[in-house]
């Protein structure tokens, strides 16, 4: 049996056992959750970590935000490569891509990103190539996720360019390996697309299994818009009520919620429903970009400390850390209504700091 045959019946056997679980997991949804899960099965996916992921009682954060009843969800807890947020969006990403028989995948992202950590590792568990085009200049030394890229085998190609270059960059390299006799899926940055959107749908309804009581926000940190566009859509199907609020981790709000937009549009046609956004159901607050993306201020390294320090809970300094700013800040402002049940995931991002631990000079 060749090795890529050997990965296609091991993650065939996966599969099974993830819709098992799924199964199981049902006896918990209500009506609207159900049918929303019905609907995800629908698409072809992969099973990369187990699901789902913790929801705890962060006692060590709850006394600093005593004016709101605080839960933790624990993406960062998943078992390929570190975990986090990506994962999720490359359960159907990757199955997308192995039904459309490709055995290269092509994505990008800055020197610091976790989706092509994620990608590298996702490429490597079902015997495919990665091949990463990465945002700047090739460092003098390798460190954090940049480093994991290298670990995982992926050809790793460095352009110092504007971001709004690397999609055609993407589209040159696919037509390179094409010419070569490979068959090439090419994902977005961040995993933004329809079938990325769908691992957040699917946390969505884990959260109306796992959380007896209705929620009343969930926040999170957002950047490409692919995670809280999952976010919206799913607490949507599944009939959960609570509000969604992504802290921008760089990019102003009206840009994100731009693409928020766009992505709920194209994976509810992915999933052929009709779903109707008012004005004020797309929420990004971008006070605590700290000056942009990848920008490291004295401000979130202070967090991270904090946060460390009261509830041995790591957060990095580009995303999740930016999060936790926005939901200290925003609670101590009262912009939760006190009593609010706030839910904050923690979508990973470990690797970064052990290469962006320090304030930006």
């Amino acid at each position: 049996m060749s090795d890529y045959a050997e990965h296609v019946q091991r993650f065939s056997k996966l599969l099974y056992l993830g819709s098992l679980q799924e199964l199981n997991r049902s006896c918990a949804l209500g009506a609207e959750a159900e049918a929303a899960s019905r609907l995800l099965s629908s698409q072809k996916r992969v099973h990369f970590c187990t699901l789902p992921t913790p929801v705890e009682k962060p006692h060590g954060l709850q006394a600093m935000m005593p004016s709101i009843d605080l839960l933790l969800k624990r993406d960062d807890v998943m078992e390929l490569a570190m975990g986090g947020n990506k994962v999720r969006k490359l359960e159907f990403l990757m199955a997308d891509a192995r039904s459309q028989g490709c055995n290269v995948v092509i994505t990008s992202g800055d020197l610091h990103s976790n989706h092509t950590r994620l990608t590298a590792a996702a490429a490597r568990k079902l015997g495919m190539k990665a091949i990463l085009a990465m945002k700047g200049k090739k460092p003098e030394s390798l460190g954090g996720n940049l480093l994991l890229d290298f670990l995982l085998g992926a050809e790793v190609r460095f352009f110092d360019v504007d971001r709004n270059q690397i999609p055609s960059i993407m589209e040159e390299i696919r037509r390179e390996q094409e010419a070569r006799g490979e068959r090439c899926y090419v994902i977005p940055r961040g995993g933004a697309s329809a079938h990325g959107v769908l691992g957040y749908v699917n946390a969505a309804i884990e959260l109306k299994s796992q959380v007896a009581e209705d929620i009343d926000y969930v926040v999170f940190a957002t950047g490409t818009g692919a995670t809280q566009a999952g976010l919206v859509l799913g607490t949507k199907l599944a009939g959960l009520k609570a509000r969604v609020v992504g802290i921008s981790a760089g990019r102003p709000a009206n840009e994100i919620a731009n693409d928020v937009r766009r992505l709920v549009a194209e994976a509810a046609d992915l999933l052929r429903v009709s779903v109707q956004l008012s004005s004020n159901e797309i929420i990004v607050d971008d006070s605590y970009t700290c000056g942009g993306y990848g920008v490291v201020t004295r401000e979130v390294t202070d967090v991270m400390e904090m946060v460390a320090r009261k509830e041995a809970l790591l957060v990095d300094p580009v995303y999740t850390g930016k999060g936790m700013l926005g939901l200290l800040d925003m609670a101590k402002k009262g912009y939760f209504p006190k009593g609010s049940r706030v839910l904050f995931i923690h979508a990973g991002g470990l690797p970064i700091i052990f290469s962006h631990w320090r304030p930006t000079p």
